[in-house]
């Protein structure tokens, strides 16, 4: 059987979705300021931090292989 990992979608951008960096930038300055220096904790979109939420998921996924590769079971990965 296959498993479809949910997890494994795009990060969530919120409110920032469809926005150019310019409106960013002017009405979101210091959100956008730590998205570009890599600031996971201070990068808050409508009250969430969407680079921690990521990295949340991708640890459920590293739970789901090791899982696998403990039960001795082939595991194969398709993304985009």
């Amino acid at each position: 059987g296959h498993t479809v990992l949910h997890e494994l979608r795009e990060i969530d951008l919120y409110g920032w979705e469809g926005r150019d960096k310019y409106d960013l930038k002017s009405n979101d300055a210091q959100s956008y300021e730590a998205w570009e220096v890599g600031d996971p904790y201070n990068f808050v979109v409508d009250g969430k931090r969407p680079l921690v939420e990521l990295w949340s998921r991708a640890e459920q996924v590293w739970d789901v292989i090791r899982r696998h590769h403990q039960q001795q079971q082939d595991f194969e990965g398709i993304g985009h």
